[in-house]
């Protein structure tokens, strides 16, 4: 009896397991008879409205009733029935207005006549943003001043990623090229007058805010302008001199030292307007060429001037240290083994790296041309030093010579040149100096094919490292039919390396008279932009010494890229023969210009200096030199 009880009992267990899975067996089937598919807004997107038509389909029969579904109180819940009737055969729409920005999980539930429901397969995601991007005017600078053709840079900046960029300039609206949270872009603009600068920025939901700032437009001369500054009567047509430009007289202003073909060696000082001219010494005798140089030579910690000439038949170096006034002191000597002219780039220095100054000059011509001397200011015995002879070498003339660190070993070494002379191949020397003024050691550094040399040492490069500049004048332009071409090259780092030697510029003509005078060269900051500037002055020669005297710049030098800008500054018209350069702070207007010393190709035998210097902007005022001819920057 007992045992039938519990075997009943088992089987009702059964019974009831048995109808409890064929019910919910019965559910599941029911709910698959519902398919429900999300169709819009798409997953993950970005809407910048708080209002959202969300879109579904749903497949079933006697589908009576689907809701909206979203977590937008915190859990998930029902948050809104559909509003009219739903379909089974077309996309049905449930709108909903959310109560603020936020992303937010959502799906759709549906239900039958008999009770039956089902989700779609998963939730999809939408975020609502309706907040404007945040901007700063970051460039130009809010009512700034600008002058018409120049580059203006435009930036704007968004506190979140931007989508679109438009800028209305003018009444004309540009789309600007955005860049993670950036608009930038430029306008060259060519009217005058004051003018807003507005950009429209989206964001990434179609969020569009604006910002704008006001520019002033004014028109100026580009380019560069020049005028006269100053002239003497005493010089010659044929202007000769590496002019230089730095404190000479010790009185903390920068003054023009040049000497002039007639043996005179001038001071110039500058009164607010022009040049003031000061004799401080008349040799007595037409040179054919002149140098100077501003240093310390009697390491007194006064600078002097050290001036060397050449004559008809022989030359003489003189010393002077100069204040605001008069001569303080002077020595004159005239060298045992000197030609009829002598040159030097960058003369002077630390020769033989002993904190003793020296000074380096190539002398060419005369009976005694090719010799390179080492000059130096102890006058009671022996004075000068000869470390080379070009004569001996290469039956040539020493056309210059160079003082400088150039291969940033820490020592002082000198460069010289041979050159006049197209049928021998220029040498550049490198010398190591002792302290006995004796050659330690020599190298031929490069060899070239031209006729004559320049060289300069200096920061070209830009990365504190010091490279050399040379300048070869590739033909004779003494004589007819007096071609002057010219080839530029760049040693960068001062290494003579097949990868480190850059052929900057090989002139074919097409800038005009370029060609003789190579050592009318200078450098300097000349456009203010923390770089340095190569310049150089050339003389007419091609029409037979009656041009144009030309001033030339090399500028933009990017060695990485190993590219740089040629182009022509000025011409000095009917002033062709010659035009020499100087860079500095001439007025003492805290930038660097160039100065131009011009021989006139007429008979007053006058001798003219030029400023020549790039216009700033807000400078509405023209050039007053008639005679002069501008070749604006590339825009």
């Amino acid at each position: 009896m007992k045992q039938n009880i519990i075997e009943g009992g088992i089987i009702g267990i059964i019974v009831v397991l048995a109808i409890i899975i064929m019910f919910f067996a019965f559910l599941h089937f029911q709910r698959s008879n519902l398919t429900i598919s999300l169709n819009s807004p798409i997953d993950r997107p970005t809407t910048n409205n708080l209002t959202v038509d969300f879109q579904f389909t749903v497949v079933g029969d006697e589908v009576v009733n689907c809701s909206l579904w979203t977590n937008e109180t915190g859990s998930w819940s029902k948050t809104v029935d559909n509003q009219t009737a739903i379909s089974n055969t077309t996309i049905n729409t449930i709108t909903y207005t959310f109560s603020s920005d936020g992303s937010y999980l959502w799906n759709i539930q549906c239900w039958n006549s008999t009770g039956d429901y089902d989700f779609a397969d998963s939730n999809w995601t939408v975020t609502i943003d309706t907040a404007t991007p945040n901007l700063t005017f970051y460039q130009p600078a809010n009512n700034s001043n600008w002058v018409i053709r120049q580059k203006i840079n435009i930036s704007v900046y968004a506190d979140e990623s931007v989508g679109e960029c438009i800028l209305n300039f003018n009444g004309t609206n540009k789309t600007v090229t955005s860049s993670g949270q950036y608009c930038n872009t430029t306008i060259y603009p060519i009217a005058t007058g004051y003018y807003s600068l507005t950009m429209y920025v989206s964001d990434s939901a179609g969020n569009w805010n604006s910002t704008t700032n006001y520019i002033n437009l004014t028109k100026i001369y580009t380019g560069w302008k020049t005028e006269k500054i100053g002239e003497v009567s005493e010089g010659t047509h044929w202007f000769r001199s590496q002019m230089i430009i730095g404190d000479a007289d010790n009185d903390g202003e920068n003054e023009l030292v040049a000497g002039l073909n007639n043996g005179d060696l001038y001071i110039f000082n500058w009164n607010g307007t022009g040049l003031e001219n000061r004799l401080i010494v008349s040799t007595g005798y037409d040179i054919i060429s002149s140098s100077v140089a501003i240093t310390d030579i009697e390491d007194d910690e006064k600078n002097d001037l050290f001036f060397y000439t050449g004559g008809s038949s022989t030359s003489k170096t003189y010393i002077y240290e100069l204040n605001a006034t008069s001569v303080v002191r002077n020595v004159s000597y005239t060298p045992s083994l000197a030609g009829n002219y002598g040159h030097g780039s960058q003369p002077c220095g630390y020769v033989s790296n002993d904190n003793i100054t020296k000074c380096v000059v190539g002398y060419c011509g005369g009976t005694y041309y090719g010799k390179v001397l080492i000059h130096h200011s102890n006058y009671t015995s022996q004075s000068t030093f000869e470390i080379d002879d070009y004569r001996t070498k290469y039956d040539d003339s020493a056309e210059g010579s160079l003082v400088c660190d150039c291969d940033n070993d820490g020592q002082i070494e000198v460069y010289s040149w041979n050159g006049f002379d197209e049928s021998t191949t220029e040498h550049i020397w490198k010398y190591n100096i002792t302290t006995d003024n004796q050659v330690e050691s020599s190298v031929d550094y490069i060899q070239l094919t031209g006729f004559d040399l320049a060289g300069r040492c200096a920061d070209f490069c830009g990365n504190d490292y010091n490279d050399l500049f040379i300048v070869d004048t590739l033909h004779h332009v003494c004589q007819p039919p007096y071609t002057g071409n010219a080839t530029f090259y760049l040693f960068i780092n001062g290494s003579n390396s097949t990868e480190n030697r850059w052929k900057i510029y090989e002139d074919d003509g097409t800038l005009g008279d370029m060609g003789f005078y190579a050592f009318s060269f200078a450098y300097g900051d000349i456009d203010d932009d923390g770089k340095i500037e190569a310049v150089f002055g050339a003389t007419g020669h091609r029409t037979g010494f009656s041009g144009n005297a030309s001033v030339f710049i090399i500028d933009d030098i990017d060695c990485e890229s190993r590219t740089a800008t040629i182009r022509k500054l000025a011409d000095y018209k009917g002033l062709g023969k010659s035009a020499y350069v100087s860079v500095g702070d001439i007025d003492d207007d805290g930038k660097e210009e160039i100065v131009v010393g011009v021989g006139n190709n007429d008979t007053t035998n006058k001798t003219s200096f030029y400023i020549l210097e790039q216009i700033s902007a807000g400078d509405t005022t023209p050039p007053t030199f008639s005679n002069w001819q501008q070749n604006p920057p590339d825009l």
